[in-house]
């Protein structure tokens, strides 16, 4: 009876847990000149570098070093994103995130070219159904819409040459 007793208990718990809710996330496609935060594009070398260093240290030690950065990277870790490509998006609300995706759904970035859309007054509108991670990290699940409009590409600094989604 106390084995019944545990395993329905068992079964109560693992269905209390809560999934991830998603998250409906509009805004434009936002140009920076600093992207840090993914391994996507970069060789193998400079991941497999990080690897040994977060294997050979832990993530205990890396928090010392620099805490804010590192938890970011725990997550992305977590989460299995330290090798996707991301996406800087500024929402309705003027926050911009970063947001996650899988290499196809990231392709549909790479042919828009900044100067163009600055030089035709265009910008990149996106809706996608996302997972939020932590502070501005989101991952998509689904990305709805990915539309060129009328309207003002923003960036980050205009200073400083931005580089396109590659």
């Amino acid at each position: 009876m106390s084995n019944y007793l545990i395993f329905i208990f068992a079964i109560f718990l693992l269905s209390c847990q809560s999934k991830k809710e998603t998250i409906n996330i509009h805004g434009d496609l936002y140009y920076s000149w600093l992207r840090i935060g993914s391994f996507y594009g970069y060789p193998d070398s400079l991941y497999n570098k990080f690897v040994k260093e977060r294997d050979s240290l832990g993530y205990e030690v890396l928090f010392q070093e620099d805490s804010g950065f590192v938890k970011i990277l725990k997550i992305l870790d977590d989460n299995d994103l330290l090798k996707n490509p991301m996406i800087h998006v500024k929402l309705d609300n003027n926050e911009v995130v970063w947001i996650y995706l899988d290499t196809l759904d990231y392709k549909q970035f790479t042919k828009f070219d900044h100067k163009k859309l600055v030089d035709n007054n265009q910008k990149v509108r996106i809706e996608a159904k996302t997972i939020h991670l932590y502070d501005n990290l989101y991952r998509c699940e689904e990305l709805i819409s990915v539309n060129k409009i009328e309207g003002v590409t923003l960036q980050k600094q205009k200073k400083f040459k931005i580089e396109n989604y590659h």
